[in-house]
């Protein structure tokens, strides 16, 4: 820093007020370097340290400075140590970090150099060395077995080769990457449960099934028919009144009633009967109830100590117990995900908003059952169509849905036609007398008859 003014004070030196308007450049400089040399972790070194005696002359040392392997072969051999410290030195040193805090990120990655970097040329290249080894595998795996399966009915038939298409001048890169990339036209999308495509429905809704089929399948409608009805009555129940509430209307009705009938004897009432207070405790009684408490406290001060010492005997015992529900937790842990695992084969995923419903089974009653096809038990078959449906929603193919219904969005204008109109409507008169209402009939939901 440079010079400063003197600044001159009315006071004395010697005087305390002075003391803190007192400039101190030096001081300030040396403790800016301190907090410098804090930071950066330096610590004060002394002469030893800071040099070196050298004893093997200027010629020695100037022909192993041509080579640092040879500095260092050099200093390996002296005594002394090292005559030159890479580190120390001042080109070196502006290279690493300025901060003695340590990288709290021991590993990492390597930034790739633009020469190092794969462009659009070199990632095709790698696609189609990828997709010339599939092909070959295939051909492999074509020709080792003998058996000619189905062939695919959705794969190209004329289907380009990897030649035509990179010679291909009119495509671009990002074409050709795509078309080597998705090269059939069908893609085989992946079960995500194990369930048959056709199911084999219940014995008891065949068309002459056996008399212990058909009970079981009729058990099993009224389950289901009464779980709904229960369903259904308990949200009624949730959402209506209770029984036991009562209007506001019948609840002042009969407080009148009780007030009528109360008012004669009133007045008799408040004479013999008085309010009876509780009598205070004496101080015996004070006495006794607080003597009673700390004997009950002491008591079940005992018992718990007891309990305690008692614990301590059955330590074998206890180790014994925590085995086995250890070993129980862990069976259940493991119930638990099997049951998972078996439940994530045949469960369904969530597609849309609405839940998959399944078909509800409708058998024939014993008195409409049928010998044959032909008559009553033909209605009674499940539609195909809609048994193929929800497979493919069980299945996780498509998502479940309901059936929509038309919904208006505004209100329906009604109209009559001015030749629907009765002669008492269009007048507003009947026998010679006026009506009140001549235009209160029914509209008609037709709108004007268009020309």
């Amino acid at each position: 820093m440079g010079k400063s003014k003197v600044q001159r004070f009315s006071k004395g030196k010697s005087k305390k007020d002075t003391w803190k308007k007192l400039q101190h450049p030096d001081l300030d400089d040396f403790l800016v370097e301190q907090r410098e040399d804090e930071r950066l972790g330096v610590k004060a070194k002394t002469d030893d340290e800071l040099f070196v005696l050298d004893q093997q002359g200027s010629e020695s040392f100037f022909k192993a400075a041509n080579s640092q392997q040879r500095v260092i072969r050099q200093a390996k051999k002296s005594k002394d140590g090292p005559l030159v410290d890479f580190d120390s030195l001042r080109c070196n040193q502006i290279l690493k970090p300025d901060s003695a805090v340590k990288d709290p990120v021991i590993k990492r990655n390597r930034t790739r150099l633009p020469s190092e970097k794969k462009h659009v040329d070199m990632k095709l290249k790698d696609e189609i060395r990828r997709y010339k080894q599939g092909q070959q595998a295939k051909a492999q795996a074509a020709d080792s077995t003998t058996d000619d399966g189905p062939t695919d009915p959705w794969s190209a038939p004329n289907a380009k080769s990897v030649e035509s298409i990179l010679s291909d001048e009119w495509l671009t890169d990002e074409a050709k990457r795509n078309l080597l990339h998705n090269r059939s036209l069908h893609k085989v999308k992946k079960p995500t449960t194990e369930l048959k495509a056709v199911e084999p429905p219940h014995p008891g809704l065949s068309v002459n099934p056996s008399f212990a089929d058909h009970q079981a399948i009729l058990k099993e409608t009224i389950e289901l028919t009464k779980a709904e009805i229960t369903k259904e009555q308990k949200l009624i129940r949730a959402t209506s009144t209770p029984k036991w509430v009562k209007d506001d209307d019948e609840e002042t009705d009969v407080k009148e009633e009780i007030d009528v009938k109360s008012e004669p004897e009133s007045d008799d009432d408040d004479t013999k009967a008085g309010i009876l207070k509780p009598k205070p405790k004496t101080r015996s009684q004070k006495r006794k109830a607080r003597e009673l408490n700390e004997q009950q406290r002491a008591l079940q001060e005992k018992k718990t100590k007891l309990k305690q010492e008692a614990e301590v005997f059955r330590i074998k015992s206890l180790r014994k117990e925590i085995v086995e529900t250890e070993k129980e937790t862990k069976e259940k842990l493991k119930k638990k995900i099997d049951r998972k695992i078996k439940h994530a084969r045949f469960e369904q995923l969530v597609l849309s908003k609405h839940k998959y419903k399944p078909l509800k089974p409708d058998p024939l009653l014993s008195d409409e059952m049928a010998g044959t096809f032909l008559g009553d038990a033909k209605n009674s078959i499940a539609d195909l169509t809609l048994e193929r449906f929800k497979s493919l929603q069980k299945r996780n193919l498509i998502e479940p849905t309901v059936k929509q219904r038309m919904k208006r969005k505004y209100k329906l204008k009604k109209y009559i036609r001015p030749s629907e109109k009765m002669e008492w409507e269009k007048t507003g008169m009947w026998n010679g007398e006026k009506l009140l209402n001549p235009g209160d009939r029914q509209k008609s939901r037709r709108g004007p008859r268009r020309n």
